[in-house]
C-alpha cells in the first residue's frame, strides 16, 4: 500500500484502516507514504505496521529518479504482487515503479472529482493512470467523471465505497444539550465548503439564537474562518476544535451534523 503522508484526512483514514484491517494471513503487507509520518503513524504502528517513506519530496524533486529506483528495487526485492496507492502523489509513484519492476497488477485510486488540481497535474494524471491495472473510486460520481476524462478503459474502473468501522461509532455515550448543536467535520481547505457553513450558521443564529456550531478540523483556511464568524457576529457561538482524532465523540455530541 502506497499513501502520501499519515496526515489526518479522509484519504489518509481510508488508508490507514485498510493497512489495519487487512487479514495478514493472506496478505504480507508492506506500507509506504510519499512522508510516512504524521498524527495516523501510531495507529499503523499499534498495529505492528512500519511505514517508510518513499518520496522525494516533490515531483520536480531532482531526487525523484533516485526515489522511483528505490521503489522499483523494493517491490522486486519483497516480490510485491499488488501495488496499491491512494492518491495523487503515490498514484504517480506506485504506476511508474510499479510498471518499471514489471511484476505487479496496479492499483491506483481516485477519491475525488478530479478538479482539484491545475489542468497539467490533471492531463499528467489521467495519462497515468491509463498504465493502472485497475481504477478504484470510492464513489458512482467519480467513475463517471474518470468515464468523461477517458483516462482508463471503462472495465477497469471499480467502484468501491469507504468503509466504516461502524464499532467504532456504536456506544459512544451522547450528552444532552439545552440547545441544538450543529456541526461538521473536515479539513479547513476552500472545496470543503466551511464558508456556506458559517453563512448558514448565521442566518441559524438569527432564528435560533441559542443554537451553537462546531467545525472539527484544520487547515489553510482556518484564519478566514475565525474572521468570517467574528464579522458575522456568531464568533461565540461557533467552535473551532482543531484536528480531533476521537471524531466518534464529536459527532456523539451534535444535534445535527452539516455535510
Amino acid at each position: 500500500l502506497i499513501g502520501d503522508t499519515l496526515n489526518l484526512g479522509g484519504t489518509e483514514g481510508q488508508f490507514v484502516e485498510l493497512a489495519c484491517a487487512l487479514d495478514r494471513r493472506r496478505f504480507d503487507l508492506h506500507v509506504a507514504c510519499l512522508s510516512a509520518e504524521g498524527p495516523l503513524r501510531p495507529q499503523l504502528e499499534r498495529a505492528g505496521i512500519r511505514p517508510w517513506s518513499c518520496g522525494a519530496g516533490s515531483l520536480k524533486s531532482p531526487r525523484l529518479a533516485a526515489a522511483l529506483w528505490r521503489l522499483r528495487w523494493y517491490i522486486r526485492q519483497h516480490r510485491i504482487r499488488i501495488v496499491h496507492s491512494f492518491d495523487f502523489y503515490s498514484n504517480i509513484m506506485g504506476i511508474l515503479a510499479g510498471r518499471w519492476a514489471r511484476g505487479p497488477e496496479i492499483i491506483a485510486s481516485q477519491r475525488n472529482l478530479g478538479d482539484l488540481r491545475a489542468p497539467a497535474e490533471t492531463r499528467i494524471h489521467n495519462a497515468l493512470l491509463r498504465f493502472a491495472s485497475r481504477l478504484l473510486v470510492n464513489s458512482d460520481a467519480i467513475a463517471e467523471r474518470v468515464r468523461q476524462a477517458r483516462s482508463i478503459d471503462d472495465q477497469r474502473i471499480v467502484v468501491v465505497p469507504n468503509g466504516l468501522d461502524l464499532a467504532r461509532f456504536s456506544g459512544v455515550p451522547r450528552r444532552p444539550s439545552a440547545a441544538p448543536r450543529i456541526g461538521t467535520v473536515a479539513n479547513l481547505r476552500p472545496e470543503k465548503g466551511h464558508r456556506d457553513f458559517l453563512e448558514a450558521a448565521a442566518l441559524v443564529h438569527r432564528r435560533i439564537p441559542r443554537a451553537s456550531f462546531v467545525i472539527a478540523g484544520d487547515g489553510p483556511l482556518r484564519p478566514e474562518l475565525e474572521r468570517q464568524a467574528r464579522d458575522s457576529g456568531i464568533a461565540e457561538t461557533v467552535s473551532f476544535l482543531g484536528w480531533r482524532p476521537d471524531i466518534e465523540n464529536v459527532l456523539a455530541d451534535l444535534d445535527v451534523f452539516d455535510l
